[in-house]
């Protein structure tokens, strides 16, 4: 009973005794080993999921939290406009979590995946925020209206955001690359579709400013892939 009770995953049967079903952590009722695989995939999808879409949405929490705070204490104003920043959530988080979150995953598990999480993160939401800070001093030396203002952020974030929603769903599958081309489809329509450039109150910026966002956006991006490389080889060493 003690070895039931101090094992990592206790297994009772349902015809065993009743103190063997409650120091247990799980009852096979029909008696029958036969399910443990499919419990296992089960669970190490659960697992791996959680992990892929916790570097997903704490990458954005990360920024949005500096992007508040260094904002906040120059007094800069707000880079996006409430509406773009729904598309942004939308495209980067909001349907791709939804597709990740019911993926097979057979990874096995490994402790520490709220570490990785952050490993990852936390480093991807300063990269963020130094292409948005980088973007708004540019755009100082480029006087634009407020609207090219707020679609010059906007573009930083958005291929910048989807850069890292590119790098959780590596290695790529159909499906995880048709989620990332989803997106970007979605952000191209957006960006050239009369009604919604209305709507989301989009306006290009100025050639000049436009190829200093691009190279902005470009350096964001280098950034993130190094990062991501040397992360994805860290995981591969610590699940080997």
């Amino acid at each position: 009973m003690l070895a039931l009770k101090d094992a990592d995953l206790g297994i009772a049967m349902g015809h065993g005794s009743g103190a063997s079903r409650a120091v247990s952590r799980m009852t096979l009722l029909d008696n029958q080993f036969q399910a443990m695989p499919s419990i296992v995939l089960e669970g190490r999808q659960a697992i791996a999921n959680i992990e892929r879409l916790a570097k997903l949405y704490l990458s954005k929490t990360s920024w949005a939290v500096l992007i508040a705070l260094i904002f906040g204490l120059l007094a800069w104003p707000y880079p996006f406009e409430p509406r773009q920043m729904a598309l942004l959530d939308g495209i980067s988080i909001g349907w791709p979590a939804f597709v990740l979150a019911l993926l097979p995953n057979s990874r096995r598990y490994v402790s520490g995946f709220f570490r990785r999480a952050l490993q990852f993160a936390v480093p991807s939401g300063i990269v963020i925020t130094l292409s948005l800070i980088a973007t708004h001093l540019l755009l100082q030396r480029f006087p634009q209206s407020l609207e090219q203002q707020q679609t010059a952020s906007a573009l930083v974030l958005a291929v910048t955001s989807l850069w890292v929603l590119g790098l959780v769903c590596r290695p790529f599958r159909p499906l995880l690359a048709a989620v990332l081309l989803g997106s970007i489809t979605v952000l191209i329509l957006c960006l050239f579709v009369p009604l919604t450039v209305w709507f989301f109150g989009f306006a290009w910026p100025d050639a000049p400013a436009l190829i200093g966002i691009a190279i902005i956006t470009v350096l964001g991006c280098v950034a993130l892939e190094i990062h991501g490389q040397l992360r994805l080889r860290s995981e591969a060493r610590e699940l080997a």
